[in-house]
């Protein structure tokens, strides 16, 4: 996935066409920039102008996030923090603002897949994790955000949503329950900030060889090729008294 697809993900959101500077000018944040699509947007939203603060846990990986923006000709800036800390965020947001200037666009895309596996058999602290992760540090950030986009009457909130958000999604229980939520949050906080010039969205970029998606494309690589063996070695019987026999799989 290249950065003009990152692009194609946001410019609904953004009014923005995928060429261009048409956000020059402006500050965003992105929230797990650090890797994964976090990353190809943060690239994508400096090369469309943005200058873009980026916000992770991994102090390593914000590096390489901007210093590949950086090189690009873009403007970044990078603090570390946990999205669940409120704290830790908000000093982070802070020290961003003073060094990029206030905040016109906000991307919520930190986000962990949580415990995998039958609910029953779910780590409670686990669990619960990937709701804070999920639905918890987007409140938080968006709380921060609009603390500067009301004021001045602007601003877009971006959600990175899931299919797993609106279908059902077994095994990952907690990640399809916070991105239902998020989902939800979305809905009633574009209600909530309309009147105030603020527009919010909630993005599902898709099943993407990247970041999260990565290890859901892995998985299913898995299961359709133990099904496949599983088949092949049903398709092969022997009947009472005689030697195996063949039969046809379906296409």
């Amino acid at each position: 996935m290249g950065t003009e697809a990152a692009m194609a993900i946001l410019a609904p959101a953004l009014c923005a066409d995928a060429g261009g500077r048409p956000l020059d000018g402006m500050v965003a944040l992105v929230s797990g920039g650090g890797r994964g699509i976090g990353r190809l947007l943060g690239a994508r939203l400096a090369g469309a102008g943005a200058a873009v603060g980026l916000i992770a846990r991994s102090a390593d990986e914000l590096a390489v996030t901007a210093g590949e923006i950086h090189r690009a000709g873009g403007i970044a800036a990078a603090a570390v923090a946990d999205v669940t800390d409120h704290r830790a965020t908000a000093a982070a947001v802070a020290e961003l603002r003073q060094k990029l200037g206030t905040v016109d666009i906000l991307v919520n895309n930190a986000g962990i897949s949580g415990p995998v596996g039958p609910l029953w058999q779910a780590q409670p602290a686990e669990w619960w994790r990937a709701v804070e992760v999920n639905l918890g540090g987007a409140f938080v950030l968006t709380q921060l955000a609009l603390a500067y986009m009301i004021p001045a009457g602007r601003g877009r909130i971006i959600n990175i949503t899931s299919y797993a958000g609106v279908y059902r999604w077994p095994l990952l229980s907690a990640y399809a329950a916070s991105k239902a939520a998020l989902v939800k949050l979305t809905e009633n906080l574009a209600e909530e900030t309309r009147p105030h010039g603020v527009s919010v969205f909630s993005v599902d970029p898709g099943l993407l060889p990247i970041g999260l998606g990565q290890a859901a494309l892995r998985d299913r690589a898995d299961r359709h090729t133990r099904r496949a063996v599983s088949t092949a070695g049903s398709a092969t019987s022997s009947p009472p008294g005689g030697a195996p026999t063949r039969r046809r799989l379906p296409a």
